[in-house]
């Protein structure tokens, strides 16, 4: 998955109900982001919502955006 889709999706599946993410696209999402990653311990999928992912994902986009532009 090309770090567009994976925001494309984080996106809208961060509206669903239950929203799980693996935890490796958690830590990309943090990383496109320009930021540092929480302690996810052991779990191998996480339930984020918008609050938390739409921030991310808009940072993301922004960062990309500017690395384009450069």
């Amino acid at each position: 998955m090309t770090d567009e889709e994976l925001l494309g999706y984080a996106f809208i599946h961060c509206e669903t109900e239950l929203a799980l993410f693996h935890r490796q696209h958690i830590i990309r999402l943090f990383a496109l982001a320009g930021e540092e990653c929480p302690d996810l311990g052991f779990r191998s999928f996480w339930s984020v919502g918008p609050e938390i992912v739409k921030p991310l994902v808009e940072k993301a986009v922004k960062r990309l955006q500017e690395e384009v532009s450069a």
